[in-house]
């Protein structure tokens, strides 16, 4: 099952989303703010983040550079009220894979998932790799609980490493 990470701060969209990813067979989070949303696409193991840009905390655009600063390789799918091209022109080219403006219709927020884990940028992985990943989670968390976070970073599609 492919686990999305969704960032948005309206509750009932929030909820909207999870409830219809769930019923089309995907596991989904929530974060209402950009620096948790930024901090869990970081360190968790989702396979796709659906990012507001109006974030309290830390806004959409931020949370995407520190991502692809980071070199984190989850697409991201912008989900946004902004409906200016220059915003779109902005969000694409601070590292989003697409961008869906609000109001959208569902139906085809679904078929731009599907579109890309079918183009491979997201790969669904299976119940095995699961467990193995959660197992390397488990002892990484230690780690970086006795070391400290940010001495280890997660590399999306690699592992892990300690940065120079």
């Amino acid at each position: 099952m492919s686990r999305i990470l969704i960032a948005e701060d309206e509750r009932q969209l929030a909820a909207f989303l999870q409830k219809g990813l769930r019923a089309a067979g995907y596991a989904t989070s929530v974060r209402a703010d950009g620096i948790s949303a930024a901090a869990s696409a970081r360190d968790a193991d989702y396979e796709l983040l659906i990012l507001d840009l109006g974030l309290p905390g830390q806004d959409g655009f931020a949370v995407l550079r520190e991502l692809r600063g980071r070199r984190v390789r989850m697409p991201v799918l912008v989900l946004t009220a902004r409906r200016r091209v220059e915003d779109a022109v902005a969000a694409l080219e601070s590292g989003a894979d697409d961008y869906l403006t609000k109001p959208f219709s569902f139906d085809e927020l679904l078929a731009r998932l599907r579109a890309r884990f079918r183009s491979g940028d997201a790969e669904p992985r299976g119940d095995d790799a699961r467990v193995a990943a959660n197992v390397v989670e488990v002892y990484v968390s230690l780690l970086r609980r006795k070391l400290g976070a940010e001495r280890i970073e997660t590399v999306r599609g690699v592992g892990y490493r300690m940065p120079a």
